[in-house]
């Protein structure tokens, strides 16, 4: 900005200096003229590189609205996945699991790395006294999300 004013003062004082040094008479006017079109070109010259700048902020803008937007609608869907796994642990009798998924949320789709279960609360109800939980929550978990045994971890 300050490069295209100081143009801008430029091609004016020169304009002055021109319009005092020459004579009267028919040079002086091409010569205003011409000075006339580089004084409107000075002026005109950084409007496509400001309006292109615009455009490309609008478009970062646009982009990061877009991968917030991404990423919170990816960590409802984990919440609801996390959420389902621990009811269906409920309905096969394992009180308090807690179950934390890790997934890389910037993708459309979403890619588990690790799920993390909780078994320091866990409560067996007495017909599942016998069952082996590990096992249990393995296969619930494998129902719910794509991922292999080796990145399920329990602890507590």
């Amino acid at each position: 900005m300050a490069e295209w004013l100081l143009g801008l003062v430029g091609i004016a004082f020169v304009s002055v200096i021109v319009d005092v040094i020459l004579p009267a008479g028919r040079m002086k006017n091409i010569i205003k003229c011409i000075m006339a079109i580089f004084c409107v070109y000075v002026i005109i010259a950084p409007l496509p590189k400001l309006f292109s700048n615009a455009s490309d902020d609008a478009n970062n803008v646009i982009g990061n609205l877009d991968e917030s937007f991404l990423q919170s609608t990816n960590a409802q869907m984990i919440s609801a996945i996390e959420q389902s796994i621990v009811k269906q642990a409920e309905n096969y009798g394992l009180e308090g699991v807690s179950v934390v998924i890790w997934a890389d949320l910037s993708n459309n789709e979403i890619e588990v790395k690790k799920v993390y279960v909780d078994l320091l609360n866990v409560v067996l109800s007495e017909n599942n006294e016998n069952i082996n939980k590990y096992e249990l929550l393995t296969e619930i978990v494998q129902q719910n999300v794509d991922v292999s045994k080796e990145d399920i971890t329990f602890y507590g």
